[in-house]
C-alpha cells in the first residue's frame, strides 16, 4: 500500500517529469498532423475490424525532415489488410496523426486512453512492406487459434450473438454489435463483455483441482494452472481485470505450494503494484478502478453483510456480494458513465451466475468445434440460447419505469467524502463482536450520512447555477443553457465534420451535467451542421436524452431538412412549435425572445432566414444569430437600431462560424458585444473564422473565444449576485468579467 500511495502522489504532483507516458513524445514535438513520414517498427499486436486493420508497433525509428526519431510505440491504420505476423519488422509510409483530448466535459479522452498504453501518435499508411521475417512463435500460434475460434463461434451462432461470445471468451470486443453493446451498458451488465477476472479465477481453481485429483502435487497443480492461465491471458489480450485475476491466482497457487495461508488483500495489493508498474497511469483508468474496487467490496463489505444473515444460502450470498460490489463501485460508475441502471442489481443476480456457465461452455465449444464440429456446435448453440435469454431480460428491463437514473459526474472531493464514510462504517461495524447491534446501527448511520451528502452534491440534484456552454462539435453549432430552476435547453446541435456528434459529443456532455431530458430544443435553420446531432437524438429517444419540445422557425422559411426534422419528432410524439418574431418564452428569471424571422419577412429559407434569439438573464443579455448573414443580418441590424440602447448585448454568438460575409461593422456598432463566441472546427476547409471577421470583432472591443482553440467554452453566472460572469476554457479558469 505504501508503494501504491507513493506512486499515486508521484503521478499526481510530478507528472511528465517522472513518467514518459505523460511527456510529449519525439513525434509530438517534431512532426505535424498530416505530415508524410517513413518508419520501421516491430509488430506486437494486430487488431482486425470490419473496415480496417490496426497494427501496433514498438521499437520504432521514424524518418522525417532528415531526422531519425525514436518512438516507443505507434498505431498504424492499414486499409489494405496486409498479411503480417507478430514479431515482423515492417516499413511503413504514410501520414502522421495524433489523438484528441476531450473537447467537452464528459466526452471520451482519446489522447489519455492511448497515453496509458504509451502510444502518442498514429500513422495512416499508404504503403507497408516487410523488412524482417522474424516472428513470435507462441504468440502467433495463440493469435491464429483466437482467429479460428472467433470465426467458428460467429459461424455457429451468428454475427450478433457470436460477437458477444467472442468478446466474453476471446477478448475480441471490436466485433460486438454497437446496439447490443449499448443495450448491455444501459442495463448495467456491460462488464460481461470483458474477460472476467472472476471467471479466470474459477477456471484456474478448476484446473488446479483437476490436476490434484489426477495425482499431481501442489506444485504441479499450481504451476500448470498458472501457466495455462498466463497463456489464456496472452490469447485474449492483457486487460487489467484479467491481469489482476492471474496475479492473484498465482499468489494463491504459491501459498498452496509453500503451505502458507492465502491472504486475499496481500494478493490484491501485489496485483495493484504490478499493474501500476506495468501501466503507471492505470490509477485513472475506469477498468482498473472498477476491477479492484469490486474485489475490495467483496473482501471488506461482503463479510459484514454475511455475518448478519441468519440463514446463509446461495441466494443470500449472491445478494450480499452484489450489494457489496454496488456500494464499492457506485461513485466510480457515476464518474465514468454519469448514470445508474436501477435494475442492474436484479439483472446481475441472474446474469453473473449464468455467465460462469456461458464462459465454460463457450471456451469448451470454441476448442471442440475445431476438433469435433458437431459437439462444439451443440455447446455453442446452448451459449447462443443463453445469450438470447439475457437479451430478452434486457429488453424487458428497458420497458420498466425509471430504468436509468442520470446523475451527472460527481466531483472528486465528494467521491472522497463517500469513501471516507464507507471506510468509517466498515471499521465501526467490525469494531466489536460483543456489541454487534450497537455498532451496526452506528455504522449504518455513518454510511447513510455519507450517501446523503454524496447524492445531494450530484449535478442532477443541484439547483441555482445558471450555465451557458458553447460545445465543441467541430464545424457546427451547439449551445447548452441550464437555468437556475433546472430548465435545460439546447440551441442547435450538429456538425459537418464529426460523425455521430449527437451520440458521442452532445449526449455524454448532457449526462455529465446530470441532464436526462431537454425541456426545449431550438433549431435556427436546417443546415446539417446545426441539425445532424439533434436528428440523431430524436432517433435515440428510447436510449438517449429525452426531448420534450422541438422549436423551429416560422413555417414560411422551412426547407426540406426542417420539414424532415419535424416529421421525425412527430413520429416520436414530440411536440413541434414554430417561433416567430416577437414570440417570448419565460422560465424563472430567464427570458428567450425570437427577433426574426417573422411571417411577414421577405427572406428565402437558408442562412439568411436563421432564427435569431435573444436571451435575458438580468442584468445580462445574449444574442444567438445562427448563420444569419447578408439580407438577414441587414434586417436584424435595422430592427436592433430601432430599439436604441436596448440593442446592446454583452455576449454575442457570432453568426456562421465567423465567416467573412457576416458580422459586419454596422451590426457590431449596434450590438457592441463584450464577449464574442465562435464555434468552428479546427483547420476546417471553409477557413472559419475569417481573419477579417476576427479583426472587426477585436476592433469593436470584444474578447473572442473559439472552440477550435479551447474546446468547450463555459459561462457561469453567479447564483447569489447574478452579476459576476466567469468565462473559462474547459479545465482552465480563463478570464473573469464583472
Amino acid at each position: 500500500m505504501f508503494v501504491l500511495i507513493i506512486h499515486f502522489l508521484t503521478v499526481l504532483f510530478v507528472g511528465e517529469k517522472a513518467l514518459k507516458e505523460l511527456a510529449p513524445s519525439p513525434m509530438e514535438k517534431e512532426v505535424g498532423p498530416g505530415e508524410r513520414v517513413s518508419l520501421t517498427g516491430e509488430v506486437y499486436r494486430i487488431e482486425r475490424k470490419s473496415n480496417i486493420q490496426i497494427l501496433y508497433l514498438r521499437k520504432n525509428a521514424v524518418f522525417c525532415q532528415q531526422k531519425i526519431l525514436r518512438e516507443s510505440r505507434l498505431m498504424i491504420y492499414d486499409k489494405k489488410y496486409e498479411k503480417l505476423q507478430l514479431g515482423n519488422r515492417i516499413r511503413v509510409e504514410g501520414e502522421a496523426a495524433f489523438f484528441d483530448s476531450s473537447r467537452n466535459p464528459g466526452n471520451f479522452d482519446q489522447n489519455f486512453y492511448y497515453q496509458m498504453q504509451n502510444i502518442h501518435a498514429c500513422v495512416w499508411s499508404s504503403k507497408i512492406s516487410r523488412e524482417e521475417e522474424r516472428v513470435f512463435p507462441i504468440r502467433n500460434f495463440l493469435s491464429e487459434i483466437r482467429g479460428k475460434c472467433g470465426d467458428a463461434i460467429r459461424g455457429a451462432i451468428g454475427e450478433e450473438q457470436g460477437g458477444i461470445l467472442s468478446a466474453m471468451v476471446l477478448g475480441e470486443k471490436s466485433l460486438v454489435d454497437p446496439e447490443m453493446k449499448e443495450l448491455y451498458q444501459k442495463n448495467g451488465i456491460s462488464h460481461v463483455l470483458a474477460i472476467s477476472g472472476l471467471h479466470l479465477s474459477l477456471i484456474g481453481a478448476g484446473l488446479f483441482r483437476c490436476i490434484r485429483k489426477a495425482g499431481g502435487s501442489h506444485a504441479a497443480g499450481g504451476i500448470a494452472a498458472t501457466g495455462i492461465l498466463a497463456l489464456y491471458l496472452l490469447l485474449t489480450g492483457l486487460s487489467v481485470s484479467a491481469v489482476r485475476a492471474v496475479i492473484m491466482f498465482a499468489v494463491l497457487a504459491g501459498a498452496e505450494i509453500c503451505g502458507r495461508k492465502y491472504d486475499a488483500f496481500t494478493a490484491l495489493s501485489a496485483a495493484a503494484v504490478l499493474v501500476v508498474f506495468w501501466r503507471p497511469l492505470s490509477f485513472w483508468d475506469g477498468g482498473f478502478q472498477l476491477s479492484f474496487g469490486a474485489v475490495c467490496g467483496i473482501l471488506f463489505i461482503c463479510p459484514l453483510f454475511q455475518e448478519r444473515v441468519k440463514r446463509r444460502n446461495v441466494l443470500t450470498n449472491a445478494l450480499c456480494a452484489s450489494a457489496s460490489v454496488q456500494i464499492a463501485v457506485l461513485p466510480i460508475l457515476l464518474y465514468h458513465f454519469f448514470e445508474f441502471p436501477l435494475y442492474s442489481f436484479v439483472l446481475n443476480l441472474v446474469v453473473v451466475p449464468a455467465m460462469s456457465l456461458i464462459v465454460c461452455l463457450g471456451i469448451s465449444g470454441g476448442i471442440l468445434i475445431l476438433i469435433f464440429p458437431d459437439v462444439g456446435g451443440i455447446l455453442l448453440f446452448l451459449c447462443g440460447r443463453f445469450l438470447y435469454c439475457i437479451e430478452l431480460l434486457c429488453r424487458l428491463a428497458e420497458r420498466l419505469p425509471c430504468r436509468l437514473i442520470v446523475t451527472g459526474r460527481p466531483e472528486p472531493e465528494w467521491i472522497l467524502v463517500y469513501y471516507l464514510g464507507v471506510v468509517a462504517a466498515v471499521v465501526i461495524a467490525g469494531k466489536s463482536k460483543k456489541q454487534k447491534r450497537h455498532f451496526a446501527k452506528i455504522a449504518a448511520a455513518v454510511f447513510l450520512a455519507a450517501c446523503a451528502v454524496f447524492v445531494c452534491q450530484l449535478p442532477a440534484a443541484r439547483r441555482g447555477d445558471v450555465e451557458l456552454v458553447m460545445l465543441d462539435v467541430g464545424q457546427g453549432d451547439c449551445f447548452f443553457l441550464k437555468n437556475a430552476d433546472g430548465t435545460a435547453c439546447l440551441i442547435d446541435g450538429g456538425s459537418g465534420d464529426v460523425s455521430q456528434v449527437g451520440k458521442y459529443r452532445i449526449e455524454p456532455f448532457l449526462k455529465a451535467r446530470g441532464v436526462d431530458c431537454l425541456d426545449f430544443v431550438f433549431v435556427t435553420h436546417g443546415d446539417a451542421d446545426h441539425t445532424s446531432g439533434i436528428a440523431e437524438m430524436l432517433e435515440r429517444q428510447n436510449c438517449g436524452v429525452k426531448i420534450r419540445r422541438l422549436i423551429l422557425p416560422v413555417r414560411e422559411v422551412w426547407d426540406e431538412a426542417l420539414r424532415q426534422l419535424a416529421y421525425v419528432a412527430e413520429q416520436h410524439e414530440i411536440p413541434v412549435f414554430s417561433m416567430g418574431s416577437g414570440a417570448v418564452l419565460k422560465s424563472g428569471n430567464c427570458t428567450i425572445a425570437c427577433l426574426q424571422p417573422g411571417k411577414e419577412d421577405a427572406i428565402e429559407s437558408g442562412n439568411a432566414a436563421s432564427m435569431v434569439l435573444e436571451l435575458k438573464i438580468p442584468p445580462w443579455k445574449m444574442l444567438f444569430t445562427g448563420d444569419v448573414e447578408k439580407d438577414g443580418e441587414r434586417l436584424l441590424t435595422e430592427r436592433l437600431q430601432e430599439k436604441g440602447s436596448r440593442s446592446e448585448y454583452q455576449i454575442l454568438k457570432v453568426a456562421h462560424h465567423g465567416s467573412r460575409n457576416s458580422t459586419e461593422r454596422d451590426f457590431l456598432k449596434t450590438v457592441r458585444p463584450r464577449v464574442a463566441l465562435i464555434s468552428a472546427g479546427r483547420k476546417n476547409s471553409y477557413g472559419h473564422p475569417h481573419p477579417e471577421t476576427i479583426k472587426r470583432l477585436e476592433e469593436s472591443g470584444a474578447s473572442v473565444f473559439l472552440t477550435a482553440e479551447s474546446g468547450a467554452v463555459i459561462l457561469t453566472i453567479d447564483r447569489k449576485t447574478m452579476v459576476n460572469l466567469k468565462i473559462f476554457k474547459y479545465n482552465e479558469n480563463y478570464e473573469k468579467f464583472k
